[in-house]
């Protein structure tokens, strides 16, 4: 059941509990048409809560036109975030997460630090919209939003985002190449440190993905925390940070039955590998093409990430024939994918490619193999 549709089925139970009353003192205009009079009414965060037959019963503000009569507190500031989430709402609904996006953005921003239905709801749905468009630096706010609010968020809230039930981590969301989609001016990883410890782990974790750097150990624990800081370990650490981070994540891919945690190794391990001396350059190049092979359709963002790292980084070792190739491959079979907005390979799509048939001058990788 989708989101908006929920929220509907719940809604039209009340409705139809409780008829209209002459003594209400509070008329709520609903969105599709109806109407519904409660006794009082008192505008929070997280919806209007009302009075009916002497039960409390909270209305989110996304289901809510108007509010006619005497409603306690700001009713009309809630109602104005309302409808913009219930305009992303609804384009999201309709399968439009372009025109969704702006609409459920600006309404998270002003819901401001709540943590309310209406404010999780909206950050489940702007974690799809997000995803959906590539923009994976964008949605790692809303995902953490949902991830510290904890216990408050409906199971089948978070795994309608996306998110692992298992570790909390989104599948499509790896911190892999969040420093390539960072570059294209991203807003910097809110790090707040009043949020529950995981969420605030992997809130410093994901920055450091982003931005560089590996941030000291905190103590926290759990699969998700483990897997993402030995990523960050694995690109960013030192030389034997980066050697044992590889045998962790080698260690997590292998005890692992799940796929996406086995593509989120993988990616890891090839960047890193990248990054050693050049008779590694050949297995590093081969993990990244492995994920690209394996995931085009569970994790798009992903293999197209690891399709674009690859010729990037043959290109920038004289390879270019071949790198050639594979952004011509990245073009044909990732059609709007973010990493085509990359500089170096923008440029290679421009160069032609060589004649069908032609011979080669790149020249082989340092360590003699050809890739």
């Amino acid at each position: 059941m989708s989101i908006t549709r929920g929220f509907w089925y719940v809604l039209a139970a009340i409705c139809a509990a409780v008829p209209l009353s002459a003594a209400a003192q509070v008329v709520l205009q609903l969105r599709g048409g109806g109407e519904q009079a409660v006794a009082s009414a008192r505008a929070v965060d997280a919806g209007l809560e009302c009075v009916v037959d002497g039960e409390s019963v909270l209305v989110s503000w996304h289901l809510i036109r108007a509010v006619e009569g005497p409603a306690e507190g700001d009713t009309e500031r809630w109602l104005a975030v309302g409808e913009h989430a219930w305009r992303g709402l609804t384009r999201l609904g309709r399968g439009d997460p372009f025109a969704a996006e702006p609409e459920l953005a600006e309404a998270l921003q002003m819901f401001g630090d709540s943590t309310g239905v209406s404010a999780l709801h909206t950050a489940a749905a702007l974690l799809r919209c997000r995803v959906a468009l590539g923009d994976l630096a964008g949605a790692v706010d809303p995902w953490l939003r949902l991830l510290a609010a904890g216990a408050d968020v409906e199971p089948t809230l978070a795994r309608g985002a996306g998110v692992d039930d298992a570790t909390g981590l989104v599948p499509a969301l790896s911190p892999v190449f969040l420093s390539v989609a960072s570059a294209f001016g991203a807003e910097p990883i809110s790090t707040d440190p009043d949020r529950p410890d995981t969420a605030a782990s992997l809130a410093v974790l994901y920055r450091a993905a982003a931005e560089g750097g590996v941030p000291a150990d905190d103590g926290v624990r759990g699969d998700g925390v483990r897997l993402v800081r030995a990523i960050v370990e694995a690109i960013n650490g030192d030389d034997q940070a980066r050697r044992l981070a590889r045998l962790t994540l080698a260690t997590i891919r292998d005890e692992s039955g799940d796929p996406w945690m086995t593509a989120w190794c993988d990616a890891a391990i090839g960047r890193s590998l990248l990054r050693e001396s050049p008779e590694r350059w050949a297995a590093g190049i081969g993990h990244l093409l492995a994920v690209r092979v394996r995931h085009e359709r569970d994790l798009p963002a992903l293999a197209g990430h690891c399709l674009a790292e690859a010729a990037v980084f043959l290109d920038r070792r004289g390879g270019s024939e071949r790198a050639g190739i594979l952004a011509r491959e990245l073009a044909t079979s990732f059609p709007g994918h973010p990493a085509l907005g990359r500089p170096e390979v923008a440029e290679m799509l421009r160069t032609p490619a060589p004649p069908l048939g032609a011979r080669s001058d790149d020249p082989a990788p340092q360590d003699g193999t050809r890739l």
